[in-house]
């Protein structure tokens, strides 16, 4: 209820604004407007009218002073620009009675024309109430029935009409028009409020739904990305069946054993024709660089989930996967999913090249602003050229066949994904045996 009252205090106070900005433009137009033709009659009794310019001069004089003096006061006080208007709008009006008591014929009718104009012209202007309209219409009456009465009534018939009824029937009949144009505003005005208001809540609806659509768009390309990497993970484990079912095919394996080993290999062919068939159907659904989302990741958490991924293969050769000095107070800025394939895809790798009943170690360190995860196998038995081969660029990366073993592909897209998460990936062999992995980040700052 609170919060519907401040917002109808607000439109109330803004249409106020805007009737009362209206009405100072009015007014203002009214006073430059009877301000130039005072300066205009200096100018006209000079020249037409010579017997009045001395005995008006004065009065001209005064009433240009005092509007001079009222106009920045009202200004500044805006509440009161009303009186204002009506004010100089009366004083105008003895002047133009002042004259028309004093003059006769065609004089009396130039003003009583001159009055009609201003009058008429002021109130199809101004927006004031009937309050003003009824001041105007009293007072005007009665300067004009004070300053002809004063000399001679007799005179009274003939200054009517030489245009009196005229005037005073426009006066009449203009005198209440300001009221009914201020109704009018005002629901303009009103009106103009509901229609904004209407435009503001489209617009914010309009908004509000473009910014879930970016939200979905977002979801879809992230949902994309992701897929992407899962075919190349999908082509790479493909591979790496056809590797093996190659490395255990021989001379020496009974019929049965043949027949599963070729129903190996045709599945594995199938299922990577399918794999190339996806890619190739969607490779312009792709054409963006890989999204990866960042964010704080703590070595512990995606190391357990990258030893749980490969428990299973180190249990077949009996391979120990240990775990020594990891960091738990060090955060790095990377793909959690990701990284964590990227481990466990090295550790694969480590797995395969390692002797049986041996051990893998994983630790992690820091080191100035960077902070690394090492994964270490000291009995994996590959050579320093056989090694380099695999870190080639990804991009230029082929497979002569379909039918070949392996040649490190997991071993690339990890690489690839690792710089593509601004991190820094580095191996070596040593000279005792053995190869290391380390997967290296800045560290996030606390």
């Amino acid at each position: 209820m609170k919060q519907t009252t401040v917002s109808a205090s607000i439109e109330k106070d803004e249409l106020l604004s805007k009737y009362q900005k209206k009405m100072w433009d009015a007014t203002n137009y009214i006073y430059w407007s009877i301000t130039s033709l005072l300066i205009g009659l200096f100018i006209v009794e000079f020249f037409i009218f010579s017997s009045l310019w001395k005995s008006t001069f004065l009065f001209k004089l005064i009433l240009i002073f005092i509007g001079f003096v009222s106009h920045p006061l009202a200004k500044k006080n805006q509440k009161h620009f009303q009186i204002l208007c009506l004010s100089y709008l009366i004083l105008f009006t003895a002047y133009c009675f002042t004259i028309i008591n004093i003059e006769s014929g065609p004089v009396v009718t130039f003003y009583f024309l001159l009055l009609t104009l201003v009058v008429t012209g002021a109130n199809y202007l101004t927006l004031w109430s009937p309050v003003y309209s009824f001041i105007e219409v009293f007072l005007i009456t009665a300067f004009f029935f004070l300053i002809i009465g004063v000399d001679d009534f007799m005179e009274l018939s003939d200054k009517m009409t030489l245009g009196g009824y005229a005037f005073f029937s426009f006066m009449y009949l203009s005198a209440f028009v300001p009221n009914a144009r201020k109704k009018n505003y005002l629901l303009y005005l009103e009106r103009d409020e509901k229609k904004q208001a209407v435009l503001n809540e489209l617009v914010s609806q309009y908004n509000y739904t473009s910014l879930k659509l970016n939200e979905l768009e977002q979801s879809q390309k992230i949902d994309k990305d992701r897929e992407k990497l899962l075919r190349h993970d999908l082509k790479n484990k493909i591979h790496n069946i056809i590797g093996l079912a190659q490395i255990i095919d021989g001379d020496n394996l009974n019929d049965e054993e043949k027949s599963y080993m070729a129903l190996l290999k045709d599945v594995s062919n199938d299922l990577l024709k399918y794999a190339d068939s996806i890619y190739k159907q969607n490779e312009d659904k792709f054409d963006s660089p890989l999204t990866i989302i960042l964010e704080s990741v703590n070595p512990v958490s995606v190391v357990s989930k990258a030893l749980i991924g490969v428990q299973n293969k180190a249990k077949e050769k009996n391979i120990i996967l240990k775990a020594e000095k990891i960091h738990k107070d060090d955060f790095i800025m990377a793909d959690f999913l990701i990284l964590s394939n990227v481990l466990q895809n090295m550790l694969n790798y480590m797995i395969i090249w390692s002797e049986n009943n041996s051990e893998i170690i994983i630790s992690s360190g820091s080191n100035e602003n960077n902070t690394y995860i090492e994964i270490f196998g000291p009995s994996a038995d590959i050579s320093a050229k056989s090694l380099n081969a695999m870190f080639k660029p990804l991009e230029s990366f082929q497979f002569n066949s379909s039918f070949e073993a392996p040649k490190g592909l997991g071993l690339q897209i990890a690489k690839n994904m690792i710089d593509k998460m601004s991190g820094y990936f580095k191996y070596r062999t040593e000279l005792n045996g053995g190869v290391v992995f380390i997967v290296e980040f800045k560290t996030l700052k606390k």
